[in-house]
């Protein structure tokens, strides 16, 4: 019998029931059959969130741990198992069942001898179900290690100090920059017992700010050395840490070629004629380019005198002083010049130039003389003097003598003068005749 009228739809049907169909058409019953078995689950889970990302510091506690939730479609039970592939990522728990609940893991992170770096790995959930059918399903795990930050500490930059020279020749500097490297403020001391190493600035201890820089700069001295090299180290300690600075100088047995520098250049002095001489002025020799400075000092004027007429300079400072002198100087203006003279250096001779300004005196004196009186008992003369006739101030005493010279009196002005005479008892004449002078 055929099912030429009929339409017969197969579908995944089983075996069994395929069986049975064969049955109904042997018996002549026609009939149109549709079988539709249900979809197959999904194999793959539903994650939330579908990757973790983990951050810490090496050799510190580790990050939180983080959940990732799971679920499957349909509603058949499967078994879970859960795996990572390194050490230090883990899963708890690490096996289950689902079916239609969801379902949660937490990751943990284990930076146990971690070093800094960026890390990946997937974590596998691995579901079975009753069929035997395996679905797998991988969670992206990302975890970043930074480096470990110390309370405390510092570096020092650059390692090591390396001076160079020529005998005698000047001084060199070098600086040691220190960086905190720390979280909170440091206090570093520098030290060193190395004779050559003269000084440190801004001081041996220093406190640096977390995350600032401090500068030691240090200076090494040529004087009294030999060609050759010297070594040594300094120490930067601070905050339980000590970090030790090598230092070395090389002097070469090559002098250097002195040279000549006077500071001021020119000299000027002011005085008036008959006056007190004016203060000395001083100038300084310097030897800038290193070597020895032998140098000596003349000048071409009787009125002009030098504190010094020789000496050695390497690389201190020296001082010589000019003085005048205004005894016999009329008014006017004088020049000279202070000649300065080493041997070997590359600017010899250097000069410097001498003025002295004399201006002429405001002031003139007036000698004053009489005849001498014969008394017997004579005992002195008194001088009076004033810019008025007749008008005389305190007189001035002047015992037997019969001259006497009035000093400072200002040009332009005419003087009164007159004399009386004392005797042993205090007795005093009358004026004699009043002089007068005046003054240009």
């Amino acid at each position: 019998m055929g099912i030429s009228r009929n339409q017969l739809r197969l579908i995944n049907a089983t075996p069994l029931l395929f069986h049975a169909l064969k049955c109904l058409v042997a018996l002549g019953i026609s009939a149109t059959v549709q079988l539709l078995s249900a979809q197959p689950e999904a194999l793959a889970l539903s994650l939330s969130p579908t990757s973790l990302s983990f951050t810490g510091t090496q050799g510190t506690t580790a990050p939180l741990s983080q959940p990732v939730t799971f679920w499957k479609s349909g509603s058949r039970t499967k078994s879970w198992t859960v795996s990572s592939p390194v050490s230090w990522a883990t899963v708890n728990p690490a096996s289950g069942s689902i079916t239609t609940e969801k379902d949660t893991v937490s990751v943990s992170i284990n930076l146990a001898g971690m070093a800094p770096g960026q890390y990946t790995t997937s974590i596998m959930i691995t579901t079975v179900g009753p069929n035997g059918g395996v679905g797998k399903t991988a969670i992206p795990v990302s975890l970043t290690v930074a480096p470990s930050v110390s309370a405390t500490g510092f570096t020092a930059s650059p390692s090591s100090l390396a001076f160079s020279g020529t005998v005698g020749g000047p001084n060199t500097t070098g600086a040691i920059i220190v960086s905190n490297t720390g979280t909170t403020s440091l206090t570093v001391t520098w030290s060193e017992a190395v004779s050559w190493l003269i000084d440190v600035q801004p001081g041996s201890t220093q406190t640096i700010a977390a995350g600032q820089t401090a500068t030691f700069t240090t200076t090494a001295s040529s004087s009294g050395l030999a060609a050759g090299t010297y070594s040594g180290a300094a120490t930067i300690s601070g905050g339980g840490i000590t970090k030790q600075i090598p230092v070395s100088l090389i002097l070469s047995g090559t002098t250097a070629t002195p040279s000549i520098r006077l500071t001021p250049t020119s000299l000027a002095f002011t005085g008036m004629a008959g006056g007190t001489n004016p203060a000395g002025q001083a100038f300084t020799l310097a030897n800038p380019t290193g070597g020895t400075l032998t140098w000596t000092t003349s000048d071409n004027a009787t009125w002009l005198a030098l504190s010094a007429a020789s000496g050695t300079t390497t690389t201190e400072v020296d001082s010589v002083n000019a003085t005048v002198n205004l005894a016999g100087l009329a008014a006017g203006t004088y020049n000279a010049t202070i000649t300065i003279t080493a041997t070997g250096a590359t600017n010899s001779p250097q000069v410097v130039p001498v003025s002295l300004t004399v201006s002429a005196s405001t002031a003139s004196s007036a000698t004053l003389t009489w005849t001498a009186n014969t008394d017997s008992d004579l005992a002195g003369y008194k001088i009076y003097s004033g810019t008025q006739s007749g008008m005389y101030g305190a007189p001035v005493s002047t015992g037997k003598v019969t001259s006497y010279v009035f000093t400072n009196l200002t040009k332009g002005t005419t003087y009164f003068f007159t004399v009386t005479a004392y005797d042993t008892a205090g007795n005093e004449s009358p004026h004699a005749p009043e002089v007068s002078k005046s003054i240009f």
